[in-house]
């Protein structure tokens, strides 16, 4: 059974050929095969797991990520009459019976409808690095030392999902950390570090934390009630959606899949009771307050910056454990001290 990772570094080269048990094969376009990593990297499954084909046609092939806590599968196809009947059933885009992660459809090569669009664009961030692909597919046997091959920070903190001015750096912070050290130098004096494609990816997809499963249901709940809870405290234009559903999905890592399906109500009984020093604390140290004024609380501009406040008085240990080696030390330090200083506790 290939890995993610082999099938992937296969796909550069061209179509991926998929063999069911019977027989049967299926070419799987490159762009097909990046949406299965980039599903990969969205359920925080590591690139080293198996890949089994259970079937195979024609039109596309069904296949089983395993050596994950349950494993998923993901259906993979050309058909755009399959794509539609996933999209109207259960199946897509949520769990499938018996599976965890997501039922993800990609669809190469043809118009894509909206709900497939959706999980393409939030989800699996395709377009640039299917387009930086096909330029390295251009001429035969691409050298990895060609910097026109190659991806600059900016690049590569697009595809991560980080936006905003500390895009680049936010990047380089996940390369860092996972050990990946530059193909190359961008030409001109004061060029910037560049990566390949397949770094970035496997730096995204094995980041710390990645190994830990988190539910997409439950993170997606859990999102949405931190977003509601903190309606009117935080300035929309100062959020970032993947800096905030990152830390969200850090904090779910350190509760029990049953924690992590009762956490939105439970969010909410700790906004609800801690309503008066939550008003206080973004008044004070907020978006906009004389305390952000040097770059500090960065936290605070995020919804999740909610859900890391319920952690520090539940399980700071956990929360600290998982945070040292995934996200900037100052920015738990900065919202810990404030949150739990005497002027903030009732």
């Amino acid at each position: 059974m290939p890995t993610l990772h082999e099938l992937l570094e296969t796909a550069l080269n061209g179509p991926v050929p998929l063999a069911g048990p019977d027989g049967t094969t299926w070419s799987a376009p490159t762009q097909t095969v990046i949406a299965l990593a980039g599903l990969a990297s969205t359920t925080r499954t590591p690139l080293d797991q198996d890949v089994t084909v259970e079937n195979a046609d024609d039109n596309g092939a069904t296949v089983l990520i395993t050596g994950a806590a349950r494993g998923f599968r993901c259906v993979l196809t050309a058909d755009p009459a399959q794509v539609q009947q996933l999209c109207a059933t259960s199946e897509c885009p949520t769990t499938p019976a018996g599976s965890t992660g997501l039922c993800a459809v990609h669809l190469p090569g043809s118009s894509i409808p909206a709900a497939v669009q959706e999980i393409a664009e939030e989800q699996l961030r395709l377009s640039e690095l299917e387009a930086a692909l096909a330029g390295r597919m251009s001429t035969p046997g691409p050298d990895d030392s060609d910097s026109g091959a190659l991806w600059n920070l900016e690049q590569a903190g697009a595809y991560m999902g980080f936006t905003g001015p500390s895009a680049a750096q936010s990047a380089y912070r996940v390369l860092k950390r996972g050990g990946f050290t530059p193909a190359g130098r961008a030409p001109g004096r004061g060029g910037g570090s560049l990566y390949r494609p397949t770094q970035i990816i496997t730096a995204l997809a094995t980041r710390p934390g990645r190994g830990r499963r988190t539910d997409l249901h439950n993170l997606q709940a859990t999102e949405q009630t931190a977003e509601q809870l903190t309606t009117g405290l935080i300035d929309p234009a100062c959020v970032d959606p993947a800096l905030s559903r990152e830390i969200l999905s850090l904090i779910l890592t350190t509760l029990t899949p049953e924690e992590r399906a009762a956490y939105p109500g439970q969010l909410e009984e700790f906004a609800e009771q801690h309503r008066d020093r939550i008003t206080r604390l973004y008044r004070d140290h907020g978006p906009g307050s004389a305390n952000t004024a040097h770059g500090r609380y960065q936290l605070l501009a995020q919804p999740a910056g909610l859900a890391v406040c319920e952690r520090l008085d539940t399980n700071p240990l956990a929360l600290a454990s998982v945070w040292a080696d995934a996200l900037p030390g100052t920015w738990l330090n900065d919202i810990s001290h404030t949150w739990t200083s005497p002027s903030q506790t009732p």
